[in-house]
């Protein structure tokens, strides 16, 4: 993963969240050339239904308050493909360099080896599979999308946990709703 970027002459902060690359919608701001640090947080305010949780979030950051004291901030931050975005609606003479800047730190980011894999979640997820493939009445189709989906776990480390639990969830639950449909119609029969 990158650990530090600069568009033109601005240096940006890095906040590292899913193993991805964020920036501050401060250091947005700075880049695109506005005079007010929060441009960036009213622009993603009028068009915020075009961004998803993947593009655009708050933390609280630790920064150096007054006095050289640590205190906690609450900052909106942007994916790489959310200051993509922010920068499409921006009107400043720097947005149209900075989409092609952010495009190609995300290119370099795609590009990049894997190599922070999570071993055991890799391992969870090829012992669930296999169990699946023991099970009676498992579609083939089912089973294969499982497994294609486990198998890209391989190729990226950027799935959460959560996402990979909430994918099985999921499957179950279809899983649970073919049997009952299937129940329901073989009560119907007799």
């Amino acid at each position: 993963m990158t650990t530090a970027l600069t568009f033109q002459n601005t240096h940006f902060d890095i906040v590292e969240q899913n193993n991805q690359v964020w920036l501050s919608a401060t250091d947005i701001a700075k880049a695109l050339g506005y005079a007010r640090e929060d441009s960036v947080s009213r622009i993603y305010d009028r068009n915020s239904d075009e961004f998803s949780s993947v593009m655009s979030m708050t933390v609280n950051l630790t920064v150096n308050g007054i006095n050289k004291s640590l205190r906690k901030k609450t900052t909106r931050i942007f994916s790489l493909r959310g200051a993509h975005l922010i920068a499409m609606f921006s009107r400043t003479s720097a947005a149209k360099e900075f989409r092609k800047w952010v495009l190609d730190v995300l290119d370099r980011e795609i590009q990049q080896p894997q190599n922070n894999q999570n071993p055991t979640l890799l391992n969870n997820a090829k012992k669930a599979c296999e169990r699946v493939s023991q099970r009676e009445n498992q579609s083939y189709n089912e089973l294969l999308a499982l497994k294609e989906t486990f198998a890209q776990l391989e190729h990226s480390s950027r799935i959460a946990q959560n996402q990979i639990s909430d994918l099985l969830t999921s499957h179950h639950s279809k899983r649970d709703h073919i049997a009952h449909i299937y129940l329901a119609h073989q009560v119907m029969v007799v």
